[in-house]
Parts: structure tokens; C-alpha cells; sequence
């Protein structure tokens, strides 16, 4: 909540700050137990984390209709309108996945290899449970960096500069971050 999501390229651009409604998806995608967290043993404090849950063909689309948060309602409306397009299910031959919600490391513990530990990490445990696909998005170039090292297919880019929002391009509001990628891995 304090540490990951803030510094995310679109909680930026959007606004988005953490909220009882995040705070809820988290905790379900959580309660599936195929997320991971890295604990310092010397301070014991969270370094980095992988939030990860299970997304099914049969799940209905997101309706962000009660989502009070406008904010977070066109965050959400951009991260999934192309869902459609993907067709993930089809294209991996799956009826359900893992999905990988956040990737994130702690600031002071960046730049030690630690989030390709987690994602190499989050990949075999979901392998080990016997899943077969793994989706995710990408929204910063760090993340993206590790997500192709780890051999990720990009199933499809979403570059800031072609999406608006109230009145600005996103990548007016995202820093050296230039898009979003959807990721897909065939486990």
C-alpha cells in the first residue's frame, strides 16, 4: 500500500491512490495462496512482493459501474478494455490462469536482481500447482525488463502516447515509462 503502488507509471497518470476497494481485490487475489512475498531477515520487513490470482475463461468481464472512484474506474477501463482483442484463454488453450496483479520491490532493495527472483519464483510455484498459463501487465520499463527475461510472449502494447486522459496523453503523466504491455507465458 505504501511502498508499491504509488510509485506504479498509471496509479500515477491516473491519480489513483490506494483505496478500500484496491485494498479488497487484493485481498482476494491473496486468499488464493499463490502469491509471494520477500522478507528481509535481518529487518523483517517486506523487501518485495508478487500478488497473484486466478482468472477463469468463464469469469464475467469487469463491470467498473459501482466503482464510486472515477479514477480508478478509467485506470481499470484501460487496463481491460482490449481484453477482447487478446483473447487470452483462446490463445494459450486454457480455461484458466494464473494471473500476476503486482510485481513490485521495495525502493531501497531495487536494483538487486530481486524482482526477476520473484517473478522466476511466482513462475514455478504456478508451474509446481499445475497451471499452465500465467497473464499479467507490465506498466513501468523495469518490470517489463524482467518480465522478458523471464520469457514472457508481450501479447499485446498499449503505448501512453496514443491514450488521453482529462485532456492529456498518459505519457505526459508517466515519466521515462512509454506503455503497458500484456504479458502471457505458456508454463
Amino acid at each position: 500500500m505504501n511502498h508499491f503502488f504509488p510509485d506504479a507509471p498509471l496509479s500515477k497518470a491516473f491519480g489513483v491512490t490506494w483505496s478500500k476497494v484496491l485494498e479488497k481485490a487484493v485481498l482476494e487475489d491473496l486468499k488464493t495462496n499463490i502469491s509471494i512475498c520477500m522478507i528481509s531477515k535481518d529487518t523483517e520487513e517486506i523487501m518485495g512482493i508478487t500478488v497473484s490470482g486466478i482468472i477463469r475463461k468463464t469469469d464475467p468481464p469487469l463491470d467498473s459501474s459501482n466503482i464510486e472512484c472515477e479514477r480508478l474506474k478509467s485506470l481499470l477501463t484501460f487496463m481491460t478494455h482490449k481484453d477482447d482483442e487478446i483473447n487470452f484463454f483462446e490463445c494459450y488453450n486454457v480455461d484458466e490462469a494464473v494471473h500476476f496483479f503486482t510485481l513490485g520491490v521495495k525502493r531501497k532493495y531495487r536494483r538487486m536482481g530481486l524482482g526477476d527472483r520473484l517473478l522466476a519464483a511466482a513462475v514455478a510455484m504456478s508451474r509446481e500447482l499445475g497451471f499452465k498459463a500465467i497473464k499479467s501487465e507490465a506498466t513501468s520499463i523495469y518490470s517489463q525488463r524482467i518480465f522478458e527475461k523471464q520469457g514472457f510472449d508481450i501479447v499485446l502494447t498499449m503505448p501512453y502516447d496514443s491514450y488521453y486522459y482529462n485532456g492529456r496523453p498518459l505519457i505526459a503523466l508517466t515519466g521515462e515509462h512509454t506503455m503497458t504491455k500484456i504479458y502471457g507465458l505458456r508454463i
